[in-house]
C-alpha cells in the first residue's frame, strides 16, 4: 500500500492507480477474499462507549494437492495452541509478553461438539459403529469387550477398530497415522465408569498424551474425564482409576501427541465396585 501518517492508514490510496473498495457488512455477515488481496481492517465507527467489533477469522485451503499436507500441519498446529493456550508462532512478535503469559495461565477452553469438529478433534461425517469377531475369554467384568466401536481411521483390514476390544491384546487396532486420533466404545448399558485399562502399541515408544472422554446417557457433548500423560510402551499396560465415578453410555480416547502412529492392543472398562 502507499505510505501514509505514522501510525494511521490511508484507506483510499492502495498504490499502482488502484483504489480501495469497502465493503460493507453487519452483524453475522461472512466477506471471502482470495488473500493474495491487498485487505485490512476498516475503522470501527462506534463511537465513545461503543460495542468493540469482534471478527472470526477462517482459512480455507484446498483438499487436495499441497492442500491436504498444509490441512494436516494447521490442523495439528490448532490443536497445539488449544491445549497449550498459545498464540500462533506468526503473531508471537505482535503481542507482548505479559499478554503471552496471561494467556497462558488461563484454563483450557472447554469444547462442545461443534468446536471440537471447527478445531479439526473430530470429523464432520464420523465414520460408522463396527463389531467385530472377539476371543473366547476377556478379563471378567470388561464392559468394553466385544462392543460396537469406531475409530477416526482404520485403513488397514488387519488392523479393524473391533480388534482394539476383542479380547485379544496379540492383535491391535491401528490408525495408520500420527496423532491427533480417538477411538469410540458404545456400551451395552449406561455404566459407573471406574477403570479404565488401556494397552498401546507404538513403534517407537515416547511420550505421548491422551485424553478419556464420556458421553452421558442422551447427551452428545463429550466430558473430559482424565488427561494421561507420561512414556507409552509397546505391551505396557496405562491404568486410569476414576473417582467418583461418570456414569457414560460411550467412552472416547484421543489421542493428542506422540511420537508414532496411533495403535491400541486392548482398551478395557471397568464398573465401579
Amino acid at each position: 500500500m502507499a505510505r501514509a501518517a505514522p501510525g494511521r492508514a490511508d484507506r483510499d490510496r492502495v498504490g499502482d492507480g488502484r483504489a480501495a473498495v469497502p465493503v460493507p457488512a453487519r452483524a453475522g455477515d461472512l466477506i471471502l477474499w482470495d488473500v493474495r488481496l491487498t485487505h485490512g481492517n476498516g475503522v470501527n465507527l462506534a463511537g465513545p462507549g461503543g460495542r468493540p467489533r469482534l471478527a472470526q477469522y477462517l482459512s480455507v485451503i484446498p483438499a487436495e494437492g499441497d492442500g491436504v499436507t498444509a490441512s494436516r500441519e494447521r490442523r495439528r498446529e490448532a490443536i497445539d495452541m488449544w491445549r497449550r493456550n498459545r498464540m500462533p508462532d506468526s503473531e508471537l512478535g505482535a503481542v507482548p509478553e505479559r499478554l503471552r503469559r496471561w494467556e497462558r495461565g488461563r484454563p483450557q477452553a472447554r469444547l462442545t461438539l461443534l468446536g471440537r469438529r471447527l478445531l479439526g478433534l473430530v470429523p464432520w461425517r464420523e465414520p460408522a459403529w463396527a463389531r467385530g469377531p472377539v476371543a473366547a475369554t476377556s478379563a471378567p467384568g470388561d464392559l468394553a469387550y466385544g462392543r460396537r466401536v469406531r475409530a477416526s481411521r482404520a485403513p488397514f483390514a488387519e488392523h479393524p477398530a473391533s480388534a482394539g476390544v476383542d479380547g485379544d491384546p496379540s492383535g491391535s487396532w491401528s490408525a495408520g497415522s500420527h496423532p491427533p486420533q480417538w477411538f469410540d466404545i458404545a456400551l451395552d448399558a449406561p455404566a459407573r465408569i471406574g477403570r479404565v485399562r488401556l494397552v498401546p502399541s507404538p513403534h517407537p515408544d515416547g511420550e505421548t498424551v491422551h485424553h478419556l472422554l464420556g458421553r452421558p446417557p442422551g447427551q452428545d457433548e463429550w466430558t473430559t474425564l482424565r488427561e494421561l500423560r507420561g512414556v507409552t510402551r509397546d505391551g505396557v499396560p496405562i491404568e486410569c482409576r476414576l473417582d467418583p465415578p461418570p456414569l457414560a453410555e460411550m467412552l472416547r480416547i484421543e489421542t493428542l501427541e506422540g511420537p508414532s502412529w496411533v495403535s491400541w492392543r486392548a482398551i478395557e472398562v471397568f464398573g465401579a465396585p
